[in-house]
């Protein structure tokens, strides 16, 4: 009895081991790439929570030095010593200090409010001199000076080369001056003209808290004291140099002539406080606080609260700009 094999069945049954197979593989590679990408998702989150949890130990750190620096401050107004240390007289005048905590380092910079330009309680001379001293153009200064006071003033009444309501609508801004005093310094950003570049080179120079026309000599930015009528950029770099070699607590250089400069009433800061965390982590925080007491249980307030973006320099930069205009002077 002759047999035979059914060669369409055997091969029908090759070809569905072999799709089988392939099945397989395919099932196999698309679970190993599902676990490559949870390894590299769960890999992805760890790294994210750790950066999250390094941000917010440096934010604590320059929190912590904000309030570091405000104690120092209280220190200096009252005698009283902290702990066990001796009272040591903080710097106001933009000078960088340093300071270790909890394995982190802080770098420090505090400035007497008074010793920046007022937007609302300034000459407009002394707006005009400001903007030629963060390097606006001549003529260019002149116009935008005009137009902060168009900004700040409560009429409507456009001063030459300045600019009121029609002027912004014109120029396609959905609001005009305000015509009312400036809150912030950063409402020198809304001033028709000033772009965000401009308010930044500004920023450092101006204050809406101290409102006096003028400034204290002895905490006062090296663009705020060019600001001034009649000061000499020469008589300014040698006075911040000598300034900065003043022991904090020693009587200061005498000032550039020329102005009439005010006595700070030692009453209103901005404080920066750099924090890098032992991971190298980075948290900027700058503060406005004010000395004066409300209340007899409140020794002082804060009075703006934000991150700031720009670091530090290395040191002060009026100094950096008195030792570089020096250098400029030797050549």
């Amino acid at each position: 009895m002759k047999s035979f094999i059914d060669t369409s069945k055997t091969d029908r049954l090759r070809r569905q081991r072999g799709l089988a197979l392939v099945l397989v593989l395919w099932v196999l590679t698309l679970m190993s790439l599902m676990a490559a990408g949870f390894l590299s998702e769960t890999r992805t989150e760890v790294r994210a929570t750790r950066n999250r949890a390094e941000v917010a130990e440096a934010e604590a750190l320059a929190d912590a030095g904000i309030y570091f620096a405000i104690s120092r401050l209280l220190q200096d107004r009252t005698g009283v010593a902290g702990d066990t240390e001796e009272p040591v007289p903080v710097p106001a005048d933009g000078r960088i200090l340093e300071w270790t905590f909890g394995g982190g380092k802080v770098r420090l910079s505090l400035r007497d409010e008074m010793g920046k330009v007022d937007l609302n309680a300034a000459h407009p001379d002394v707006l005009w001199g400001l903007l030629q001293a963060v390097g606006v153009p001549r003529a260019e200064a002149r116009v935008i000076a005009a137009r902060i006071l168009d900004f700040r003033d409560p009429d409507d009444l456009s001063r030459v080369d300045g600019a009121e309501d029609a002027e912004y609508i014109a120029a396609g801004r959905t609001y005009g001056a305000k015509d009312g005093a400036f809150q912030s310094i950063e409402e020198i950003g809304q001033v028709l003209g000033i772009d965000r570049t401009l308010a930044e080179l500004l920023r450092p120079h101006i204050t809406v808290a101290s409102g006096v026309p003028s400034v204290a000599a002895e905490t006062a930015t090296r663009s705020a004291l060019l600001a001034l009528p009649g000061v000499q950029a020469a008589a300014v770099d040698s006075y911040l140099l000598a300034r900065a070699e003043t022991l904090p607590g020693d009587p200061p250089p005498a000032p550039p002539p020329g102005p009439d400069y005010v006595r700070s009433t030692q009453t209103r800061y901005t404080i920066t406080a750099e924090a890098t965390t032992e991971s190298g982590a980075v948290f900027l925080r700058e503060a406005r606080v004010s000395l004066d007491r409300i209340r007899a249980d409140q020794a002082y307030v804060i009075e703006r609260w934000s991150q700031r973006m720009t670091r530090l320099p290395a040191q002060s930069p009026d100094v950096i700009a008195a030792l570089e205009a020096e250098a400029r002077r030797a050549r």
